[in-house]
């Protein structure tokens, strides 16, 4: 997984609307590598856009250890 190799915490999800949501913890450098990474996704993905914010650690609903790909939502 491109965020493990990163050394990127977090999580991500497929949302049911065709998004995906994600949020990131890691250095500037490895952050910005991830998200350049997404903009391509895995070989089976169709990507249109990314889009950034910026969030709060409470947004985030726990202390990010790891990375994990949650539950479709």
């Amino acid at each position: 997984m491109a965020a493990v190799e990163l050394g990127v915490t977090g999580w991500v999800r497929n949302r049911f609307e065709g998004t995906v949501e994600a949020v990131l913890r890691g250095t500037p450098q490895a952050c910005d590598a991830l998200v350049q990474w997404s903009q391509r996704g895995p070989a089976a993905a169709r990507v249109e856009r990314v889009a950034l914010r910026l969030a709060t650690a409470e947004e985030s609903g726990h202390v990010l250890r790891g990375f994990r790909c949650r539950e479709t939502s």
